[in-house]
């Protein structure tokens, strides 16, 4: 069956994973029924090509931002003029960095709710930890490399108790064990796509694009309707 985007979403229909489950015998003696993965179907590379325009535009909406606070007061945007993401306070080199990024910005407000939004910034929270992730997928996707998406079990509800194996499906791989025999019940598997060498999920993609539409939204206060 084929992989499906709808909208910003990712979607991935029944049958991508063939499962088969077969009972073994550990070094005490206790029964286990182990369910590996048969098999995955391969998944296009248009995905993570997706997945990576997905990310840039996220970006360069923040960029578009900055540009536009330049030009809020008839200042004139620079080749350096784009939305700062530090993970780590600014300091020589990178503090004027910073201030060539922010240069022209003149309302104040503006500048603090920039500062405010560095991840750098204590506390951590969801925001401030997206909009690093972001900056970072971001250079990787258009500066090192595309990496093919891989799948991810992400919920399993089989009604027994079971210890999962984190990481990527794929053919061989142990996916999950339950403690003697395995109910003859219905089960429903998750999965996720993942991308890049952090295995984020697209989940976690429409996670940052809320977080860029929450900037947005708190940044666009600063322009009347005529700007």
């Amino acid at each position: 069956m084929a992989l499906q985007m709808e909208g910003m979403q990712f979607r991935l229909p029944g049958g991508l994973v063939r499962p088969r489950r077969q009972e073994e015998t550990d070094d005490l003696g206790d029964t286990w029924t182990v369910v590996y993965c048969e098999s995955v179907a391969e998944i296009p590379l248009r995905f993570s090509l997706l997945a990576g325009d997905l990310v840039h535009n996220l970006r360069s909406a923040l960029d578009y931002l900055a540009y536009q606070l330049v030009r809020l007061d008839n200042g004139k945007p620079g080749r350096r003029t784009a939305w700062p993401i530090f993970g780590e306070k600014p300091v020589g080199r990178s503090l004027s960095r910073y201030n060539a990024m922010v240069k022209g910005i003149k309302n104040e407000d503006a500048l603090v709710m920039i500062d405010w939004f560095q991840p750098h910034k204590k506390p951590a929270n969801l925001l401030r930890e997206n909009l690093e992730l972001l900056a970072e997928l971001d250079n990787i996707d258009k500066h090192r490399l595309v990496r093919p998406a891989v799948t991810l079990l992400t919920d399993l509800r089989i009604g027994q108790e079971a210890i999962v194996v984190p990481g990527e499906v794929k053919a061989g791989n142990e996916l999950f064990r339950i403690r003697g025999k395995m109910r003859p019940m219905g089960t429903l598997y998750k999965y996720e796509l993942a991308f890049w060498e952090q295995q984020v999920s697209t989940e976690k993609l429409n996670g940052l694009i809320q977080t860029v539409r929450g900037v947005v939204d708190k940044v666009a206060v600063f322009f009347g309707p005529n700007s």
